[in-house]
């Protein structure tokens, strides 16, 4: 396929071009994250492996053309020749120390990261090996969130690194498994002409009839800045999650879930609560192989009152989310479309959960090689990253939000609170009512505009 070809693009790149274009000046749809390899590391072998997984993997290659948006409103792109390695490569080895180097190295992401993109004019991948020392680098991978999903990122890391491990050792590269974009818009044209999407559609538009009041955090904004991270382990270990999870027979991001919904019902008093719960939307085996954008944040709503047991909660959230899985592919945007229609002004939930599961350490060549992930797409009032690796390694936890809500102070707060909570909540036995449960209070809150909880068996009623 040629840069000449068009492509019509997949519903969830349309949905992302779309509220792109609404807020073109905002770095939100940037994502990213970079790989700390610490060994020797050949640098001609891993250009060569970049240029090889960028010929197999067309959605790195995926150019929006507003151009060629054909009269029947659906968006097109072209998809380029693969090309040469387009790795940079920053020498930080003259920094006082390794730290002051990958300092160094994290800022530079942090500021492209916060540079805004324009589709169909700037480059919408970046690549940048950063060199802290002769056997020690940080292989930073921007994109735009129209190209690839975090899953899909997670794709193209495997690969790459099964490419450059081949390499490494004389060998030829395994064959690529990933599939066509062309085969993936096909597939998504059946699914919309099916029997299940209309039964997704329909569990959906029922389950979010009467929607909820928005929930409101309180805070103190920032509105000069677009986009607020901050990210680190917690105390609580995957460990003693997996464990906890094994007890009550379900996977470890139900009690993530269960645990956020309490902390925030305990902050604000409110009941009737709904979560953007971001999912694949991968069913088949064509869309688990291929890199591309297909993600889908979906509306998880939960009954969470003060009487409620941690282990009633825990089976609640565990049942809404096996349904919201089973009906993953209908797209939330045409949820809150028809809300809007029902309704008038609804806006999309103030607070995403979002649960990553898979094992970060890869096999790279004599490198040991870990994947640490710096944004994941678009933030509203608060977004919780949960990032969960091996049993036996640490809870990650990332908080971003708008800065137009809700300001660094308040989301330091939230992360050092929440993952005090999170061991509170752990710990309970299962038939401990939820007004049990206090919040931890501490100095993280000084000074910030962090609500205070809500009291004990009362409810508020957030404003919409």
């Amino acid at each position: 396929m040629t840069a000449t070809d068009s492509l019509r693009l997949l519903t969830a790149q349309s949905e992302v071009w779309a509220a792109h274009e609404v807020d073109p000046d905002s770095p939100q749809f940037n994502c990213a994250g970079y790989l700390e390899l610490s060994g020797p590391l050949q640098r001609d072998l891993l250009d060569r492996a970049v240029e090889q997984v960028d010929s197999e993997c067309e959605a790195l290659r995926v150019r929006p053309d507003l151009a060629r948006t054909n009269v029947s409103g659906a968006l097109a792109a072209g998809v380029a020749e693969a090309g040469g390695s387009g790795v940079e490569f920053v020498d930080l080895t003259g920094a006082a120390s390794v730290a002051d180097g990958k300092d160094a190295a994290r800022s530079a992401m942090a500021e492209d990261l916060d540079r805004p993109l324009r589709l169909g004019i700037d480059s919408l991948v970046r690549m940048t090996l950063f060199r802290l020392a002769p056997e020690h680098h940080l292989f930073y991978l921007r994109i735009h969130h129209v190209l690839l999903d975090g899953y899909g990122q997670v794709l193209y890391w495997r690969r790459l690194a099964r490419v450059y491990s081949a390499l490494v050792t004389g060998n030829e590269p395994p064959p690529s498994s990933f599939g066509r974009l062309r085969d993936l818009i096909g597939e998504e044209r059946g699914y919309v002409a099916s029997a299940d999407f209309a039964r997704d559609q329909s569990y959906w538009l029922d389950r979010m009839a009467d929607p909820p009041a928005r929930m409101n955090l309180g805070g103190t904004p920032e509105p000069r800045r677009r986009v607020l991270r901050t990210a680190g382990d917690v105390a609580i270990a995957m460990r003693e999650l997996h464990l906890a999870a094994a007890v009550l027979d379900v996977h470890w991001s139900v009690l993530g879930t269960a645990a956020l919904a309490t902390y925030l019902h305990r902050l604000t008093g409110q009941e009737d609560m709904v979560l953007g719960f971001p999912v694949r939307a991968r069913t088949t085996r064509l869309a688990l192989t291929t890199p591309a954008m297909l993600a889908n944040e979906l509306p998880l709503r939960l009954s969470v009152s003060a009487a409620v047991t941690t282990a009633e909660l825990v089976v609640q959230a565990n049942e809404s989310i096996v349904q919201a899985l089973r009906h993953q592919r209908y797209r939330a945007e045409e949820v809150h479309r028809a809300l809007r229609a029902r309704h008038g002004h609804v806006e999309y939930p103030a607070v995403v959960a979002n649960l990553v599961s898979f094992d970060s350490a890869l096999t790279f060549g004599a490198c040991a090689a870990s994947v640490c992930q710096l944004s994941t797409g678009p933030v509203r009032d608060l977004s919780m990253d949960f990032y969960g690796g091996t049993q036996d390694g640490p809870l990650r936890l990332g908080v971003s939000s708008s800065g137009a809500v809700t300001g660094r102070s308040d989301l330091d707060a939230h992360r050092a609170r929440f993952g005090e909570f999170l061991a509170v909540f752990l710990a309970a036995p299962g038939n401990s009512r939820l007004r049990s449960l206090e919040l931890p209070v501490g100095n993280e809150r000084a000074g910030t505009g962090l609500r205070s909880p809500a009291p004990s068996g009362t409810t508020t009623s957030p404003a919409q």
